[in-house]
């Protein structure tokens, strides 16, 4: 579960829960944030990194691109 600048949870029965806080940024667009934070995390643990990894650099990925202004962004 995402929630913005509260950070990232993750539960699961079989593992470990996973709480990350919010990185704190000046936000200039939220736009995009969740599809930065999901592309991240599903390409994370395509190559095999373990959750709280592939959370921890979905949480930074994304963090960068709400402080980046929308005319800034790279495609």
């Amino acid at each position: 579960m995402t929630a913005g600048g509260d950070g990232v949870a993750y539960f699961e029965r079989s593992s470990p829960s996973v709480e990350l806080p919010g990185i704190k940024v000046v936000v200039e667009s939220s736009h995009g944030a969740g599809d930065a934070f999901v592309g991240t995390f599903a390409a994370r643990m395509a190559v095999g990194d373990p959750i709280d990894i592939a959370l921890s650099i979905a949480n930074r990925e994304a963090a960068k691109l709400v402080s980046t202004s929308e005319g800034q962004r790279q495609v």
